[in-house]
């Protein structure tokens, strides 16, 4: 028997029996953990074992899990009362709800590498909801909500963040997780671009991590990895087809974030490679102008050079005196190719 159906058998067991014991349960009660966990523990025993297990101990092994389960459900003091007056296409849900149960299905499910597709299977289409909550739980951080427990692994090396990955089973059975979102809309290819972990990128990516989910401010990976300065981690996700321009839901570009973090390496290769060096925001700012605004003199000098517009327009108009003044002291920078540089507006006097 392959392991990684074991969860699908301890579930199907359990709630086979509570379709057919609902009548029974009357009262209120504990539930008896120690019951669900001996039910389990053969299983997990043999996630450990190398060597294949003859078929009697097999066989044995399922009997026990349907024994326990019965009794498990059978115990007076069983706390199933969320049963009593729910439908039942509910009842499912309704049981992982009880926390008691759910902590261990949390613990068991960890045995088996994270292996939830069978699971899924048992406890059909209403208990999803739930299931993803209990995933999320697995993949906590320190028990913290905003970040997934995997991500633990990019604080690491490469090489042991991946191995990491291998063993929760971050494959086709996983995807969900890996591209599952923390309170900020984040995935873990966020924080891995973040952290400038090409590896794990390369690795979250080959195993269906999804380089264009967008956080609650609109952002792709690409973006968190231009602001960062990750020049390789970028180059992975336009080798994946992202746009070199995308813009997340204020306008800004992955040039608009290496320029107002100067990181001029990382602006030099978005340039380089084609990014829009006048790229406009919503608001109208533009990467030299978030570069000005920052007063980030070699990375705005490098822009101008490039070709970029002096947008002193704008500056005028939000009343932006720190930025005039900024534009002012590149236009008069001495020995410098910016001579002569035109505004936008086509003025090449100083503005006051």
């Amino acid at each position: 028997m392959n392991h990684k159906s074991s969860p699908e058998q301890v579930l199907d067991s359990i709630m086979q029996t509570i379709k057919h014991n609902e009548a029974q349960i009357k009262t209120k009660g504990i539930v008896d953990i120690e019951l669900i966990q001996s039910a389990m523990e053969p299983f997990a025993a043999a996630v450990s074992e190398e060597q294949p297990q003859p078929r009697k101990n097999i066989n044995e092994r399922e009997e026990s899990i349907e024994s326990e389960a019965r009794n498990f459900l059978g115990k007076e003091n069983v706390d199933i009362t969320c049963f009593l007056g729910c439908k039942e296409d509910d009842q499912q849900v309704e049981f992982l709800k009880n926390e008691d149960f759910k902590q261990t299905l949390i613990q068991f499910i960890k045995t088996q590498d994270s292996n939830l597709s069978q699971v899924e299977k048992v406890l059909g289409e209403k208990a999803k909801k739930e299931l993803v909550a209990i995933s999320t739980d697995i993949f906590k951080y320190h028990q913290e909500q905003e970040v997934p427990l995997c991500s633990i692994a990019l604080q690491e090396s490469n090489q042991e963040a991946v191995e990491f990955l291998e063993r929760r089973g971050a494959s086709e059975v996983s995807i969900g997780f890996i591209n599952q979102v923390d309170n900020h809309g984040r995935t873990l290819l966020h924080h891995a671009a973040c952290e400038g972990r090409s590896e794990v990128v390369k690795f979250l990516v080959n195993n269906g991590a999804n380089p264009r989910i967008k956080d609650t401010f609109g952002r792709q990976p690409i973006h968190i990895a231009a602001g960062e300065g990750h020049v390789d981690v970028v180059g992975l996700f336009l080798l994946e087809g992202i746009d070199i321009n995308e813009a997340d839901q204020f306008g800004y570009t992955p040039l608009h974030y290496a320029a107002y973090y100067d990181k001029l390496e990382m602006v030099q290769f978005l340039i380089v490679n084609g990014a829009n060096i006048d790229a406009q925001a919503q608001n109208g700012a533009t990467p030299l102008y978030f570069a000005a605004s920052c007063g980030h003199l070699d990375t705005a000098k490098f822009l101008v050079e490039k070709g970029a517009n002096i947008n002193m327009d704008l500056a005028i108009a939000q009343n932006r005196q720190d930025i005039i003044e900024f534009f002012n002291v590149l236009l008069l920078t001495p020995n410098s190719s910016l001579e002569g540089v035109s505004t936008c507006s086509g003025n090449t006097g100083l503005q006051k």
